[in-house]
């Protein structure tokens, strides 16, 4: 399957979508921290990379502002989105969902994204109309 990577500082979220990753045969990576993130993207060049926006040590912004880092698949993750952040996401045409994501909801859309879809916003609850 596919390798993922994983960049969130909030342990539970980090470890409730490690869970829904390898329940799906996904190989992933998890790291709390923006720099090690940025290390770990440049060098495994992963399949996706799930990019919580707000880090200990710098926004996912920075991250996705990184030249050896773009054309990477990226899904941002944020529990708050204003229109900055929005309109950030938008032109640098990144898929985003705001926090919370149901555990289908994030099958989904890893699949979706593994597959060469982006679609920007989702609210990561396939329930929700």
């Amino acid at each position: 399957m596919a390798h993922i990577l994983v960049i969130e500082d909030e342990p539970d979220f980090r470890q409730f979508v490690m869970a829904i990753l390898t329940s799906q045969r996904h190989q992933a990576t998890q790291t709390a921290s923006l720099r090690e993130g940025l290390a770990l993207a440049r060098r495994d060049r992963p399949d996706l990379v799930l990019l919580d926006m707000t880090l200990p040590d710098g926004s996912g912004l920075d991250f996705l502002d990184q030249p050896d880092v773009q054309g990477l698949n990226v899904v941002a993750m944020t529990a708050v989105l204003n229109l900055e952040l929005e309109a950030g996401l938008q032109a640098r045409a990144v898929t985003f969902f705001v926090k919370p994501i149901t555990g289908l909801g994030l099958i989904d859309l890893v699949n979706h994204c593994l597959t060469g879809g982006r679609h920007g916003h989702t609210d990561g609850n396939p329930d929700r109309g």
